[in-house]
């Protein structure tokens, strides 16, 4: 059970984020630490007295109290993952906001752009029509729209 909690915690630090950004993980211990232990101890203690004599022929108190141990010690990885799974999603989600506010910018400059080339476009078409109806009107023979001559 160990090592298949083990194996997921260490694919979900490899492929979820950098390590510096993870909560630490309990350490795995073969034994279970005095904490564990007591919290146990006082757990099975309580349950032991309201037994049937059958079911405490079938498990010693001491069976109990590391299967209580070995439970704690499940839940509190789960914990932990369960930490480091909402750090990603915040991460993740920080990330896709800054993400989608850099796209939204570069569409916005883009934009402004193209509007300005545009402008610009449409400014050299007017003065260039205005240019022609000025020489035609030059060849013509009026004076007044003619270039000044150098």
């Amino acid at each position: 059970m160990n090592k298949l909690i083990h194996f997921f915690t260490a694919t979900s630090m490899i492929v979820a984020a950098p390590l510096a950004a993870q909560p630490a993980l309990p350490h795995a211990t073969d034994t279970p630490s005095t904490d564990t232990i007591a919290a146990c101890t006082s757990e099975i203690a309580q349950r032991w007295a309201s037994m049937e004599r059958a079911d405490q022929a079938k498990r010693t108190r001491q069976e109990l109290i590391q299967t209580c141990a070995i439970n704690m010690d499940v839940a509190s990885y789960a914990r932990a993952q369960n930490k480091m799974i909402t750090s990603d999603h915040r991460q993740a989600a920080t990330q896709i906001a800054s993400q989608n506010a850099a796209v939204a910018k570069y569409q916005a400059d883009k934009a402004d752009w193209q509007n300005e080339v545009q402008q610009q476009g449409d400014d050299y078409a007017a003065a260039y029509a205005q240019w022609e109806e000025d020489a035609a009107d030059c060849k013509a023979g009026d004076t007044s729209k003619c270039a000044p001559s150098k």
